[in-house]
């Protein structure tokens, strides 16, 4: 993506309210009123003078009580929005924000995903998102606020001559100027500690995720040390920054003096010359110190914007440059037919110059069980990512039932998958909602209890709540094996023409192992299965066997073929003890 000019940043920023235009509208309208009423009390405090200045007890009276009617209604007005809920609050853009980069995340390069790591695209989304909808919020309220007084301003200048409102307009832009220029000189603290921020929080997620192991390997000291060494690193940015700040405060509050000093002198010859009343003068100066309030708030403001919208633009910057998957939302629907996958001349490489396959070519049937089995790194799992689409070739074809990958709906293709790995997909939730999540359907009459148990999932019965049992994030409540089951009839639910497993028993001990292997035959019925195997045993009944090595299919054919070759998979057979 081309980097954003200033501009562009700026109507990106206030993108947010084209998704609720009413809202915003009305929170304009509340922006409004509150920012008006420091006018209301400088209107006021001018005619009060002027009535005290005419000695006119009844002109002072009746804008006493008019001062103090409008006031209480104003007051009034804002307990009673808020006692009865009718206060007009700023929409939740994190509903829109989410809604925007969620879509974006699953839409994501999957290779691109496992390099950058979860934990620091939380940390982009999080802060982002946080910035983002708080700073819109004080931008619109604090902005309001500033335009309402300014305008005012120009309107008492330009009244007095068009030159008044020039030397007004000029001090404004030298005391803006001033600011951006000092604000710029620490943009590259705010960028580099945002990274440092980041980077913190990525390796606090590290850690959150890896307890076990960090207590086997008693690597908590060195982790901690790590993160004092952010920590060391943060305070001196901050050190650096407040010393800019100091500087810049001081140089605006010299320029606010100055300005005050002008002002005054200027407004006051025009008293002792008789081309200004003392009230005039009373409200002009009233009006300045409000300005001079406002336009220091609006600073703070604007500080801090700044310093948020690095986090803001790594939002921005993270999720529209990253990759995404080519025709998730594209091309022709999906049509199954018989299931039959070809692989011609496919070239992959997860880093540029370094191949997992060149002009690799392959056929599976369908409506059969085909097993890929090989050592670690023989780049089974990266096979089957690319024939479910979740990673794409760089060159070469994979074709479906005569349909080419590249030019059909991911999305409608997804739909006829089922994807199991060794690490079940299932969530934090019940039961229930882990196996309905995939299906948007009504259930049938005793469909579920009947997936329970060609999944043998009987143990969801004896569950504390059944079916409304927590599960815990990653399924922590459950083993290993009531995972594996449970996703298998979350698969079977589902009900996709073609499933794909990835190792699904290689972390299960020998009884799960028969519970899953029980499950996995009722699921294959009918479809088209591939697995990846590094247990043999749960393979042996496959209707073809392709060993992999260095990226290449070795040999192939059934368990009794491949044993009577003697190669490869029969060396792999005298390893594995059991058989």
């Amino acid at each position: 993506m081309q980097k954003l000019t200033s501009i562009q940043k700026i109507l990106k920023f206030f993108s947010l309210i084209k998704y609720n235009k009413k809202d915003y509208f009305l929170y304009f309208i509340q922006a409004f009123i509150r920012g008006a009423q420091p006018l209301i009390h400088v209107i006021f405090i001018e005619k009060i003078v002027f009535a005290i200045t005419k000695q006119d007890i009844f002109l002072l009276e009746k804008t006493l009580y008019l001062y103090i009617f409008i006031i209480f209604s104003y007051e009034l007005l804002w307990f009673l929005t808020r006692k009865f809920g009718w206060v007009i609050t700023i929409p939740e853009a994190d509903k829109n924000i989410y809604d925007m980069y969620l879509n974006k995340f699953i839409q994501m390069n999957n290779t691109e995903v496992e390099k950058i790591g979860i934990g620091k695209i939380i940390a982009i989304l999080e802060n982002g998102r946080f910035r983002w909808s708080e700073s819109l919020a004080d931008s619109i309220e604090k902005g309001m606020s500033l335009f309402i007084l300014l305008s005012y301003v120009f309107y008492i200048t330009f009244s007095h001559g068009i030159y008044y409102t020039i030397g007004f307009l000029s001090l404004l832009v030298l005391s803006v100027s001033i600011l951006v220029v000092v604000n710029n000189y620490q943009f590259r603290y705010r960028r580099r500690r945002s990274e440092i921020r980041n980077n913190r929080l990525r390796l606090i997620t590290k850690i959150l995720m890896s307890k076990n192991e960090i207590l086997q390997t008693d690597r908590i000291s060195s982790e901690i040390e790590k993160i004092e060494n952010y920590s060391k690193e943060m305070s001196q940015i901050n050190l650096d920054m407040s010393n800019g700040r100091t500087i810049q405060n001081k140089i605006m509050s010299f320029f606010i003096s100055i300005s005050l000093f002008v002002f005054v002198s200027f407004f006051g010859r025009f008293v002792v010359s008789g081309d200004m009343t003392l009230s005039q003068f009373v409200g002009i100066t009233s009006i300045f110190l409000v300005i001079n309030s406002a336009i220091s708030n609006f600073i703070v403001f604007y500080l801090n914007l700044t310093k948020e919208f690095i986090d803001i633009e790594k939002l921005w910057d993270f999720f529209e440059n990253t990759s995404t998957l080519q025709g998730y939302d594209e091309g022709k629907k999906f049509k199954y037919k018989s299931g039959n996958i070809e692989i011609k001349n496919l070239t992959y490489s997860y880093y540029e110059g370094k191949n997992v396959f060149e002009n690799f070519s392959l056929d599976i049937a369908g409506g059969k069980i085909t097993a890929l089995v090989g050592n670690s790194g023989s780049g089974k799992t990266t096979l089957v990512k690319l024939i479910s689409g979740y990673i794409k070739a760089n060159s070469g074809d994979i074709i479906i039932d005569g349909q080419k990958l590249s030019d059909i709906s991911l999305k409608s293709y997804y739909n006829d998958i089922g994807y199991l790995t060794q690490e079940p997909s299932v969530f934090d939730g019940s039961v229930l909602e882990n196996l309905t999540y995939a299906i948007d359907r009504k259930l049938k009459d005793g469909e579920l209890d009947e997936v329970i148990k060609q999944a043998n999932c009987e143990f969801i019965y004896d569950l504390q709540d059944s079916l409304e049992t927590q599960i815990g994030e990653k399924g922590v409540r459950l083993s290993g094996g009531q995972k594996q089951r449970l996703a298998i009839a979350k698969i079977m639910l589902k009900n996709p023409k073609i499933i794909i497993l990835d190792e699904p028993t290689s972390a299960l001990d020998s009884f799960s192992e028969e519970q899953i292997t029980k499950a996995m035959n009722n699921l294959f019925i009918g479809r088209t299965v591939i697995v990846i195997a590094h247990r043999l045993q749960t393979v042996r009944h496959a209707d073809t066997i392709f060993v992999m090595e260095d990226s290449q299919v070795k040999e192939s054919g059934t368990h009794e073929d491949l044993i009577k070759k003697g190669g490869i998979y029969a060396k792999m057979l005298e390893l594995q003890s059991g058989f």
